[in-house]
């Protein structure tokens, strides 16, 4: 998301804390912001296949601390990926 080079910058530029606190809370609501605009309101999943044993599993895009869902076959079928 954000470079080890950017974030040195910015510890340079904002050396209060709570002003570099301030900064990077922004920038996370900007790309945040743009995901939304890019993605919608709509809710979007990544499917992921276990290959040791075929289950599907599917959690939502972006989102990496939701619990992934275990679905069946059929579903996976018919949802729109």
């Amino acid at each position: 998301m954000f470079s080890y080079k950017e974030i040195s910058k910015l510890s340079k530029d904002y050396p209060n804390d709570w002003d570099f606190a301030k900064k990077i809370r922004s920038m996370v609501e900007d790309v945040d912001k743009k995901r939304k605009e890019v993605i919608g309101n709509e809710t979007r999943y990544i499917y992921e296949r276990n290959p040791d044993t075929g289950e599907i599993f599917r959690r939502k895009f972006g989102d990496y601390d939701s619990p992934r869902e275990l679905i069946n076959v059929e579903e996976f079928k018919n949802s729109n990926k």
